[in-house]
């Protein structure tokens, strides 16, 4: 199994790319770092071309993004536009596949968050239109699409697992998945039996250890047992750490140590690898 890093909380107060972590997480023995798309996607052309070709030096693949729309493009409300999201797609995509990424996050709870009043059967609407409009542009890419879940505190709408489930189902693409979040599934108190009525949908997990939302450096059992729920399904897919830090060095080497000791712990008894 894979296990890479997301730049995107490593410095709470930057909104850039992440790029100044790329070193310490390829030494830290990270298989692949997952980048903000949105960011990505405002980067000058050579500045682009100087990520890539950064990436490329370091042996260090970007297989993931997450951010993926900025908050001027909806995907639900009075400001819905699906040719507005085909425009911005047509950008986006084309930096992901060319970075080589496979998997696209979409959490992006204020392009997707209920305005004040706004109709939910008319937003699941317009998002079940949004996905399967990524849907056609990112297939010919080999791009797959998971729709991420998030806490209260962060989103209004597709809160839990079972509420990302639904929305897929309407979509019905092959491409349109779902991804499981531990710091918003524990956050939620969703069950983690969620994994097993997901299994043949999930595409793509972040972990943390709640509730700070640091790196698992000492993980809680709750962290362990969703890590073998997931062995259960025989869940071979990647896994992104998704958390804040103070020391990334130091908290990348010894957390990752921590999720692969975990990890390997559990594969004599499960399909994981």
């Amino acid at each position: 199994m894979k296990i890479g890093f997301c730049t995107n909380l490593l410095n709470r107060s930057s909104q850039g790319v992440g790029d100044e972590w790329l070193a310490a997480g390829k030494s830290a023995g990270f298989d692949y770092v997952e980048l903000p798309l949105t960011q990505v996607n405002a980067l000058g052309s050579r500045e682009f071309a100087d990520l890539n070709a950064k990436l490329g030096d370091m042996g260090l693949p970007c297989e993931a993004c997450n951010n993926f729309f900025p908050p001027e493009i909806r995907l639900t409300g009075d400001s819905f536009s699906l040719e507005r999201i085909r425009t911005y797609l047509g950008e986006a995509l084309v930096r992901a596949a060319a970075l080589g990424v496979g998997i696209i996050v979409l959490g992006s709870p204020k392009s997707k968050n209920l305005e004040p009043g706004f109709p939910l059967a008319t937003a699941k609407n317009q998002l079940v239109s949004s996905l399967q409009a990524i849907s056609d542009l990112a297939s010919p890419l080999g791009i797959t699409v998971v729709l991420e879940p998030l806490a209260k505190e962060e989103a209004n709408f597709i809160n839990t697992g079972s509420e990302a489930l639904d929305i897929v189902d309407l979509v019905g693409r092959h491409n349109v998945m779902v991804l499981i979040d531990f710091y918003h599934l524990s956050v939620e108190g969703e069950n983690p039996e969620i994994v097993t009525k997901a299994s043949d949908r999930l595409r793509h997990v972040h972990i943390s250890d709640p509730p700070e939302r640091l790196y698992p450096v000492n993980p809680k059992p709750g962290l362990e047992a969703f890590l073998r729920k997931l062995a259960s399904v025989g869940y071979r897919h990647r896994i992104s750490i998704e958390a804040f830090s103070e020391s990334f060095s130091k908290d990348a080497e010894l957390g990752l140590g921590a999720l692969r000791r975990l990890i390997g712990s559990m594969q004599p008894d499960s399909n994981l690898s």
